[in-house]
């Protein structure tokens, strides 16, 4: 019974300070005697200076209850060592013990000195998120942050719980550079689907957000837009003749006051110029949920930050993809994951202007056939990032997002003058008129790519840039809804959400 009593009570006290000695990792270690008794048979003597703790309380109980040739339970392995932050002031009076009569179970209130601390100051854990509640990282935080990305011997630190960045976005369009929209009458490429597609063009992406959770969670936004100008070629007729290279329009017709003739041949025998224009518009808004670290980590964030951009920062701990973590992702990587709504729109527009009206210009009175699409992806998407750290300063980022969406697609055809409407062949006027506005929803995929480089210039700021790639599918585009057959003006309008786009480029930004 007497065993049982001695090893009920030295699991309970070492339970009970567990979170103590969580702490005190953080602090300098300090090495215990050899024996934490210090008895006299002759007198009690009173310190100079008394320091009544815990431990010592802890000490002479467990004494009582371990004989002092117990090794399988001596004190020393059972009670936490205690921790002195600042170094004590002292007297040199050493304490003594008396002995406690043998038949007595009262512990001898007698008190040890507390150990002096060592010279070498460590920097103390961030105070604890208390609006947050408990946090199981937070032994985590009290812990030595090793590895290449922050010097060693240092704890982290907290920083601002707001996080944000941009990007300056030079990218291109993918298309079928070689279908031939303007020819000659001997059939040479005068104006290709590539002249008119948007070239090199300047986009941005801005986003911002905040840390929650006592900072395992992240909350972000994100606003995507990419207008590159609008691209048009014209061909003139040199005498060689100009046609639309669209035979499909011999399935319409119009009557401009001349009777009735098939848009196609009316191109091909009036026209003496022929414009083609395309206008491509995206943005997007992305609503995510990240979280840090494989099997979900905790960021420093601080309940009370310092200030806006980087709050406390010392000695080479940044906040950004490469800050500290409660639960560290490897000494050189990190890995954070996302979810969260997205919403992507992409507008198209095609037009074919052709000047058979006989005066000089475009006017109302000329032919003209347009194609506009516009997709509206909604939908749940996925991703990660991996961020590994080279040096102190450079990074290596690589990411990629994927989802499933819902495409509303729209689109909107006509040809005709500014007063009159041409209409399918087999329909006539009225039923067949080509001025249709139809929409659908199709099921769509959008997926990104990110390979780049960050380099970090302070502790709130890292400057990066690389290479990104965003590709959607079955969408909606304007040369991919070009019509292959007039039957009807309801097949003709319908919608074609099929198509693919792709965009791709270089980005420069910082976060």
């Amino acid at each position: 019974m007497r065993i049982q009593i001695r090893r009920s009570f030295a699991i309970a006290a070492g339970l009970s300070f567990c979170s103590i000695g969580a702490v005190a990792q953080a602090q300098e270690s300090y090495k215990a005697p050899s024996k934490w008794r210090n008895f006299s048979s002759k007198k009690k003597t009173v310190p100079t200076l008394r320091q009544v703790s815990v431990f010592d309380e802890l000490e002479h109980a467990a004494e009582e209850l371990i004989p002092p040739g117990d090794a399988a339970l001596d004190a020393s392995a059972i009670l936490p060592e205690p921790v002195v932050e600042h170094e004590p002031n002292y007297s040199t009076h050493t304490p003594a013990h008396n002995h406690a009569p043998a038949h007595s179970h009262a512990p001898a209130h007698t008190y040890a000195p507390a150990p002096m601390a060592t010279s070498h100051p460590t920097m103390a854990a961030p105070a604890p998120c208390n609006s947050c509640g408990p946090s199981p990282y937070s032994a985590a935080t009290s812990a030595t942050w090793e590895g290449s990305c922050a010097p060693a011997r240092r704890g982290p630190v907290p920083i601002s719980p707001y996080f944000g960045g941009f990007d300056l976005l030079f990218w291109n369009v993918t298309s079928n550079n070689n279908q031939i929209f303007v020819a000659d009458d001997a059939t040479n490429g005068m104006i290709y689907e590539g002249d008119i597609n948007p070239g090199a063009s300047l986009g941005y992406r801005v986003n911002g957000g905040r840390y929650f959770g006592c900072g395992q969670w992240g909350l972000d936004v994100a606003y995507l837009s990419f207008d590159p100008e609008r691209e048009s070629r014209e061909a003139f007729d040199g005498g060689g003749g100009l046609r639309l290279t669209l035979p499909v329009l011999r399935g319409v017709e119009i009557d401009r006051g001349g009777g009735l003739v098939t848009v196609y041949d009316d191109f091909d025998t009036n026209a003496t110029r022929i414009r083609a224009t395309r206008d491509l518009r995206v943005q997007g808004l992305e609503i995510s949920l990240a979280n840090f670290g494989l099997m979900g980590a905790r960021r420093l964030g601080s309940c009370n930050p310092g200030g806006l951009f980087g709050g406390a920062c010392r000695n080479g701990n940044y906040g950004n993809a490469i800050g500290p973590l409660a639960r560290a992702a490897g000494g050189r990587s990190r890995f954070s994951m996302i979810q969260g709504f997205r919403w992507f729109q992409l507008e198209d527009e095609l037009q074919f202007v052709g000047d058979v009206d006989g005066t000089a210009g475009y006017s109302g009175t000329d032919l003209y056939a347009t194609m506009e699409t516009e997709n509206n992806l909604y939908g749940y998407q996925f991703g990660g990032l991996w961020s590994y750290c080279v040096s102190q300063r450079l990074l290596l980022n690589i990411g990629g997002k994927v989802g499933l969406y819902g495409n509303h697609a729209r689109f909107r055809h006509s040809i005709g003058t500014s007063t009159i409407v041409a209409n399918t062949v087999s329909q006539g006027a009225g039923a067949g008129d080509i001025n249709t506005d139809y929409t659908d929803t199709v099921l769509a995929g959008l997926g990104e790519l990110d390979l780049g480089l960050g380099y970090r210039l302070n502790c709130g700021w890292t400057l990066r840039g690389g290479y990104r790639i965003l590709a959607a599918s079955n969408v909606a585009t304007a040369p991919g809804s070009i019509p292959n057959e007039y039957v009807t003006a309801a097949s003709a309008g319908a919608v074609r959400a099929d198509d693919s786009l792709v965009l791709h480029g270089a980005y420069i930004g910082a976060n």
